[in-house]
């Protein structure tokens, strides 16, 4: 999960979607076409975009592009309206906080203090992952009860969870993500964290792995689309006897997900359902053992 901010400070038209959080690619992607000049995800359901002040009309020409881009009508609300000259990421890193996970654990932003037993050091960017969301959370929880010794993140965004495994106690750690600024915050965080030797960043998908390398603890904090499309390689690139870390679903998404695992050589060792304060959604995490081979 990554989130773009907008280029170069000016006066922005912003254009605010409220979509069904599976659908945010397919906003992000129709804001581009429209002509965005970049955007990101405030809250699940909620896009914004980012136009320059000179746009035609962007609130008019959206549910036009939508419809071009996937053959659906717009049917979700949308908002213009114009934003004064703000310096978009010094302003949401500013406005970053220590997040207490648990009573040892806290994920916070450079210069925070470190007042747990274990903080992650997270300077806000554009990967998805400051900790304070509940998907987050919950893989850090499963994390630090066992973080097992080799680690696999699959949508890195700002590398949290492969940071906060190798501070946890696992030897080594690799984050993916297909967004060369989400592995460019990650990079910066690994660094910051005195990990950078252990968590190895890759720009890709899994295939970019070497061909059957498996790994005690994959975790993939990602949209139900993306979940449900590589389970199966998700599986696979666990160890027997390892752990899928899986996050990214809505509650109401937990029995369409559990089928796609039906044959799959894994069972349900955990599950957790954790509400966003901020809009009410009920957000559903998984812990899934992958079975010893015979």
């Amino acid at each position: 999960m990554t989130a773009r901010a907008p280029t170069d400070p000016a006066t922005w038209v912003e254009l605010d979607l409220e979509i069904p959080p599976e659908d945010e690619d397919r906003a992000v992607a129709a804001l581009w076409a429209c002509g965005s000049v970049g955007s990101w995800t405030v809250r699940p359901g909620l896009v914004r975009g980012y136009f320059g002040a000179g746009a035609d009309d962007p609130e008019r020409r959206f549910p036009e592009v939508w419809r071009d881009t996937t053959g659906e009508a717009w049917n979700g609300a949308l908002r213009a309206r114009t934003a004064p000259d703000l310096d978009w990421l010094a302003s949401w890193r500013a406005a970053a906080v220590p997040i207490a996970v648990t009573p040892t654990l806290t994920v916070a932003p450079p210069g925070a203090g470190r007042g747990a037993a274990r903080t992650v050091v997270i300077r806000p960017g554009q990967g998805f992952g400051t900790g304070s969301h509940p998907t987050t959370q919950a893989l850090l929880r499963w994390l630090e009860a066992d973080p097992g010794a080799r680690v696999l993140d699959v949508g890195c965004g700002s590398g949290v969870l492969g940071i906060a495994a190798l501070l946890l106690g696992a030897r080594s750690a690799i984050g993916v993500d297909i967004d060369g600024d989400a592995i460019a915050n990650a990079d910066e965080n690994r660094r910051l964290n005195g990990v950078a030797a252990r968590l190895l960043l890759v720009e890709g998908t899994l295939d970019a792995l070497t061909p059957g390398a498996r790994f005690d603890r994959v975790l993939a904090n990602l949209d139900r689309r993306a979940l449900v499309g590589m389970t199966a390689a998700l599986v696979e690139r666990c160890a027997p006897g390892g752990r899928l870390g899986v996050a990214g679903l809505l509650l109401d998404e937990r029995d369409p997900f559990l089928r796609a695992l039906d044959g799959l050589p894994v069972e349900l060792d955990d599950e957790r359902a954790d509400q966003d304060e901020g809009s009410g959604d009920l957000w559903w995490s998984a812990w899934i053992a992958r079975r010893e081979e015979s």
